[in-house]
């Protein structure tokens, strides 16, 4: 349940950093939605992969999905700093 609750508090963040309200066309809220659900689907095949081959259970492999979401929720940071930074030096964005 805590993992539900920190994807969903992650995608909201996501998509409320990447929302533009003044132009909504080039608004990339999506991208932040997009990458939680990759996220979430490498956190399940990582974990179908690990049980197909037997290994146990454990609170380290628990941790893991939250050190992956944090991980892959870094690239959009990432990706709107380097947007943003090319629209400062009049370069197109896109």
């Amino acid at each position: 349940m805590l993992a539900v609750c920190a994807y969903l508090l992650i995608t909201m963040y996501a998509m409320f950093f990447l929302c533009d309200i003044k132009d909504p066309l080039s608004s990339q809220s999506t991208l932040g939605l997009m990458s939680v659900f990759t996220v979430g689907c490498s956190v399940c095949s990582g974990f179908g992969i690990l049980l197909g081959l037997g290994v146990p259970f454990s609170l380290v492999v628990n941790s893991v999905i939250f050190v992956m979401l944090g991980l892959g929720d870094t690239c959009i940071y990432r990706i709107k700093t380097t947007d943003h930074s090319m629209m400062q030096h009049g370069q197109p964005s896109h």
